[in-house]
């Protein structure tokens, strides 16, 4: 699967820090309950690159590391609790506009008999970062009626994306808004069609998506029993990203919080109802799927599949300590001797290679901070890479301070996403901050379209980044709509 890259930012951006709270919540947190620990990295030293030696052991030359960072304090927040009355359209409409220039430096007066100078033009760009020009291309629901990607692969059948679709906005507590499961369909990233079957992913939810090794698309995610958050896992096949049947799902007592592909597999972070009940299950095929490593019950963890194995990373026990395992077969799994150090907040697969963001488990509301970004060939050593600044932003009243909660790869791009912490974040509702991009992990920018909102529950997420014929292709959420952008290359 050349070409693809899909990290589920369900993320520890979705799969909440406290299953405990998760449990008490009954789900009602869906695709919005997330868990971020309080957390205050360090300050940055001088970016150091590295990467430790190739892993010996099974074939593991990189794997990928996934952190769950979460804290009961810092619920994560999201969409306003004022609900509207508008429901969402069976299609709803499409909006494709570029995104908004950057303004043009202007001349300045000069005392001069002569004329006046102009400006010289700028060496990037308007709308510009990371050596692309960027584009919104597709737009569906609104904060009224919020609608999310939560992921996004390329198949044969095209470019398919998946997510769900709101009656009305999520309050921070209560029950969970009527909600229909969403697929959206596009041959080349520039134009997107809503493709959602009539009346088969009602009260569903759709979070993760595959490419099974028959090349059939397999959507993961769970079905709402009643408005009390109850669910059931469920998972559903397509061959043309149009026609879905359900299959089953998999896991016979869970259900999945993250999954991710890569060259030798598929792995999945289950949570269940069993001891203990955080697991990760491998599969070869993406269909059938075996369990094959347990995890601490206290703990939050990402998941990470690469060319060359795979890596689960996070923390273990109420300290927070990090920790990381690697396998190169996805059955075998070691556990790393230098973790990254920190609580891991997102990690993605480059190739052979990894690399992660961390944050410290401590921090101060409304104080600007740093986020760690680290660098590894094997998934179980780390060396540091470099940083990028973590800004103290204000939602409505509310003082609150960015946290790293994802992290994607696609091509040579990183793409880094935060959310704000407490208060503007809570009871599974998301304010999201800034999100980054690099070329090396060395040098960050803000992406052009993703300014920080200052309204509780709004801002713009990435959820899912692939590269198909050196284009950028995102897609995530901007202010309650699903949202769809391209990156050419300048």
């Amino acid at each position: 699967m050349e070409g693809i890259t899909y990290m589920d930012a369900a993320p520890a951006t979705r799969a909440s820090e406290d299953f405990a709270f998760d449990r008490e919540l009954a789900g009602r947190l869906t695709a919005y309950e997330s868990r971020l620990p309080d957390a205050q990295p360090p300050a940055a030293d001088e970016p150091v690159r590295g990467g430790g030696p190739r892993w010996p052991l099974v074939g593991i030359g990189a794997l990928a590391a996934v952190a769950a960072v979460l804290a009961v304090a810092v619920m994560l927040g999201g969409f306003r609790d004022d609900t509207g009355e508008a429901s969402p359209s069976p299609r709803p409409s499409v909006s494709a506009r570029p995104s908004d220039p950057a303004p043009s430096p202007t001349a300045g007066s000069v005392e001069s008999d002569g004329p006046t100078p102009t400006a010289e033009p700028p060496s990037t760009p308007p709308g510009a970062t990371a050596g692309l020009r960027w584009s919104e291309t597709a737009s569906f629901g609104s904060r009224d009626a919020p609608t999310t990607v939560s992921a996004v692969v390329l198949s044969d059948a095209g470019l398919v994306a998946v997510g769900v679709a709101y009656e009305y906005p999520l309050p921070i507590f209560g029950p969970t808004p009527p909600l229909e499961g969403r697929v959206w369909l596009s041959t080349d990233g520039m134009a997107w069609e809503d493709v959602t079957p009539d009346s088969l992913f009602v009260n569903a939810e759709l979070r993760h998506l595959l490419v099974t090794s028959d090349r059939r698309l397999i959507a993961h995610g769970w079905v709402y029993v009643d408005d009390l958050g109850e669910r059931r896992p469920a998972a559903w096949e397509s061959i043309d990203g149009r026609q879905w049947g359900e299959v089953d799902h998999g896991f016979p007592d869970g259900r999945p919080m993250s999954m991710a592909q890569g060259a030798r597999g598929n792995v999945a972070l289950v949570f269940g109802s069993g001891t203990p009940s955080q697991t990760v299950w491998w599969s070869a095929d993406g269909r059938t799927w075996e369990l094959v490593h347990e995890l601490d019950d206290q703990g939050g963890y990402w998941v990470g599949a690469g060319d060359e194995g795979f890596v689960v990373a996070g923390w273990e026990t109420d300290a927070q300590v990090p920790v990381a395992f690697a396998s190169g077969d996805g059955r075998a799994w070691f556990e790393a001797g230098t973790p990254p150090p920190g609580v891991a907040a997102g990690i993605a697969p480059r190739g052979g290679d990894w690399t992660a963001v961390s944050r410290e488990p401590e921090f101060v509301i409304g104080e600007a901070s740093t986020a760690e970004v680290w660098s590894s060939a094997n998934g179980l050593e780390w060396d540091r890479l470099g940083a990028f600044g973590l800004e103290s932003r204000t939602a409505g009243d509310a003082p609150c301070t960015e946290w790293p909660t994802s992290l994607h790869a696609a091509g040579p791009w990183l793409i880094a996403g935060t959310i704000v912490s407490y208060p503007c974040s809570e009871g599974g509702v998301e304010t999201q901050g800034a999100q980054r991009i690099s070329r090396d992990g060395v040098e960050w920018s803000e992406l052009p379209f993703a300014p920080a909102s200052e309204e509780i529950g709004l801002g713009t997420r990435i959820a899912g980044a692939v590269e198909v014929d050196n284009r950028l292709i995102l897609v995530g959420e901007h202010d309650g709509a699903a949202t769809f952008w391209i990156g050419e290359r300048l």
